[in-house]
């Protein structure tokens, strides 16, 4: 006795990547200023200014980029080792004072009252400079942050979903 068989393929509806771009930009966008906020806490106490730049992008997945270019607080969070200083010019001195209290701490986002004190003091070099500690800023940024970031990214995917009728489950 012949049979039939129907095979029917079940098509889901497509998916609207526009309403998925919103999302993305929308959670990314609500912590780009808090992010940055946190970076600009580790440099509030210097002298010297430190620009930070924000950029967001959907290139590759949605990301953020929090950073400066600024060589100085590159020395601040990545550390020195230790070093030779000498004067900027041939038979000049070095002037300094003799004291100094770190404004920052590795691991501690933030920055407190320190820097130069005491009286001046002359040498010709130092030949053994002590470098600083890595404060990591970034690093320390980065661990705060970037579970807050996978939230809002599987957030926004499930609220881009179910705008365009699909289920979203993160597995």
């Amino acid at each position: 006795m012949p049979s039939t068989v129907l095979w029917k393929a079940v098509k889901p509806t497509k998916l609207k990547v526009d309403v998925f771009r919103l999302e993305f930009l929308t959670a990314l966008h609500s912590i780009e200023n808090p992010v940055l906020k946190d970076f600009k806490k580790t440099v509030e106490t210097w002298e010297h200014k430190v620009e930070f730049t924000k950029q967001i992008s959907l290139r590759g997945g949605p990301s953020l980029l929090v950073g400066t270019d600024d060589p100085i607080y590159g020395y601040v969070n990545d550390g020195v080792p230790h070093h030779y200083i000498g004067p900027k010019v041939a038979g000049g001195m070095l002037v300094f004072k003799k004291g100094y209290k770190a404004k920052t701490t590795a691991g501690v986002i933030g920055s407190v009252a320190g820097g130069k004190f005491g009286s001046y003091t002359r040498r010709k070099e130092i030949p053994d400079h002590p470098g600083n500690e890595a404060r990591k800023f970034d690093v320390t940024i980065y661990g705060i942050w970037q579970p807050k970031f996978k939230q809002l990214m599987e957030d926004a995917m499930k609220k881009a979903a179910d705008k365009c009728g699909h289920t979203y489950g993160v597995g």
